[in-house]
């Protein structure tokens, strides 16, 4: 959503291997809008989803073996 704009999203790994961070954007045009969903690829089995928000506070969120969605509030 609006809040999330400017965040930076990465996966990271058991042993602190980290994917890359992508960043939430909106756009001006109609289909440009980001929504409220992510999709990452996955490099291996996530352990955890950190997000950097916008304003400098940051987040880190376990991911369940075998789960396909998390959801970062």
């Amino acid at each position: 959503g609006g809040g999330a704009l400017g965040a930076r999203v990465r996966v990271e790994y058991e042993g602190g291997r980290r994917g890359p961070a992508r960043e939430v954007h909106g756009g001006s045009g109609y289909w440009s809008q980001d929504g409220g969903v992510m999709v990452l690829g996955l490099e291996g089995e996530p352990r955890w989803v950190w997000v950097g928000w916008p304003g400098g506070k940051e987040s880190r969120v376990a991911v369940p073996p075998g789960a396909r969605e998390v959801r970062v509030e």
